[in-house]
């Protein structure tokens, strides 16, 4: 029996806890086989796929059942052109495929497209108010001056920040100044984390300042 056909029976199966008899065409697969395409990095499935323009990826197909994984020949292709067969390994992100075709070992083949996502993340500036050692003068009831900012080459890009003092995490959005009180004199530490809306991220360095109570 081709592997397509094979699939399409196997799951029908599971899907009416009967079977009544092969189905006669592979091309109907396409509703009840399930086809991934992952990134090697963090075996990430999502979509879209998310790669940084330039950089090297790797890609592989997973199916579900995953018996049909060794069962079938994968094929990158873009434009047309076939990039590779099996699993993918791109030098830089102008070797993108826009679709897979996945073959049985009879030539019966499907076709599915690929949704990628050039992304590059963001990267926070060095220049962080206050800086690595500064002090602080006043109490718990003074509010204090934080800045901070980040870059991105994708310039339609969205940047959100999340803030932690001593331990404690604060969602600022997309702020880039902040006034906080609550530091009683002692020491404190800060730190800036940036995500833009592909969860693409960054963090500085903590930041050690120190409060002195005012004379």
């Amino acid at each position: 029996m081709q592997i397509f056909q094979r699939i399409l029976f196997i799951v029908s199966c599971m899907l009416l806890f009967a079977c009544l008899e092969t189905p006669d065409s592979p091309a109907k697969i396409g509703n009840l086989f399930r086809l991934s395409v992952c990134l090697e990095k963090d075996s990430s499935c999502t979509i879209p796929l998310q790669v940084s323009p330039g950089d090297s990826f790797t890609v592989y197909a997973k199916t579900s059942p995953a018996e049909f994984e060794n069962l079938l020949q994968f094929s990158w292709i873009k434009n047309e052109k076939v990039l590779h067969r099996g699993k993918f390994f791109a030098t830089d992100t102008s070797q993108v495929p826009d679709s897979l075709i996945a073959i049985d070992d009879e030539g019966n083949r499907l076709s599915f497209s690929l949704d990628f996502t050039l992304d590059s993340p963001p990267k926070l500036s060095q220049k962080i108010i206050p800086e690595n050692g500064d002090t602080l003068a006043g109490n718990s009831a003074t509010a204090f001056f934080f800045s901070y900012s980040a870059t991105d080459a994708d310039k339609k890009d969205s940047l959100f920040y999340t803030l932690e003092w001593d331990s404690t995490f604060f969602y600022a959005g997309n702020l880039t100044q902040i006034y906080q009180s609550g530091f009683a004199p002692g020491n404190h530490t800060f730190r800036v984390y940036v995500q833009d809306r592909y969860g693409l991220r960054d963090s500085s360095e903590i930041i050690h300042f120190f409060v002195v109570e005012e004379l």
